[in-house]
């Protein structure tokens, strides 16, 4: 990945060299490496699975419906569901 003044100018590739303003880095668990092949530190840290339980949340210990909503307003947002007594939130 070329740069001159801090942008990107060009992107060598097996299939030559491709002069270009923008890049998109579509690297999935690879990004990080990707963007340091241009200097450029993208904080990510790949992982299988992340997710959070909370404290103890009333109403929804053993006994209680198993609540689970698939989030359909953003792709960013996460699954959530009852269990133990807390809630629990990933992917």
């Amino acid at each position: 990945i070329e740069q001159k003044d801090g942008r990107v100018t060009a992107v060598e590739s097996a299939l030559g060299r491709i002069e270009t303003g923008i890049v998109v880095n579509c690297g999935g668990m690879w990004a990080r490496q990707i963007g340091r092949l241009a200097g450029v530190d993208v904080p990510l840290q790949a992982a299988e699975h992340y997710y959070l339980i909370s404290e103890p949340v009333a109403g929804s210990g053993p006994g209680a419906s198993g609540a689970r909503r698939e989030a359909q307003a953003s792709p960013a947002s996460s699954p959530w569901r009852a269990s133990a007594g807390s809630a629990v939130a990933g992917r």
